[in-house]
Order: C-alpha cells, then structure tokens, then sequence
C-alpha cells in the first residue's frame, strides 16, 4: 500500500462506503473485499460522525457586489463551505477568515 498505512487506507475505504449507500454486502463485492475482513476494519475505525451543514450569516463592513454565481470552496482537511450567489465579496471574505486555520 505504498506510504499509505493499512489503517489510513482502511479509513478511506470506510468513508468511501457509508457515502455509497450501498448495503455492506453489495459493497464488498463491488470492491472484492472480503466481508469478515470490512468487518473486522469497521469495528476497529468506527465511522467518524457525519458533521452537520450550518448556515452561517457574517455580516461584513462595506458594500461588494455580489457574487456572479454559487461557489463552494475545500480545504485539504476536507472542510467545504458552500455559499449561495446571494452572499457578497466581502462576506464572504470575512468568514474565511474567522475560520480555524484547517
């Protein structure tokens, strides 16, 4: 498996399942993957909570035109924040900001 450890390739095949939908069964043979051995894993890296989409309003000092269209942006820690084309510039800006550093 490369650089990459068994349990952090592990993690990603678990995380890469329960986005799926897929029965654990349906899954597996999709993947090749013994089901004593999913289950095994499973139980050794219990799923991580889903985390909850908030809606956050920042208010920003100024005037910036809208946006011209959605965006989302991702971090390499996997946060993702959406942001509608109702939100403008500088909003936008200032929340980015206030966010932890990821």
């Amino acid at each position: 498996m490369g650089k990459t450890s068994k349990r952090e390739e592990w993690a990603r095949r678990l995380a890469v399942f329960e986005d799926s939908g897929l029965s654990r069964r349906a899954w597996c043979k999709g993947q090749g993957i013994n089901v004593n051995t999913f289950a095994y894993w499973r139980r050794q890296l219990p799923a991580a909570p889903k985390a909850a989409l908030l809606p956050i309003l920042v208010r920003a000092q100024g005037q910036s035109a809208p946006l011209s269209s959605a965006m989302t942006f991702a971090w390499p820690s996997g946060l993702r924040l959406h942001v509608g084309s109702e939100v403008n510039a500088l909003e936008v800006a200032a929340l980015v900001r206030a966010l932890p550093p990821c």
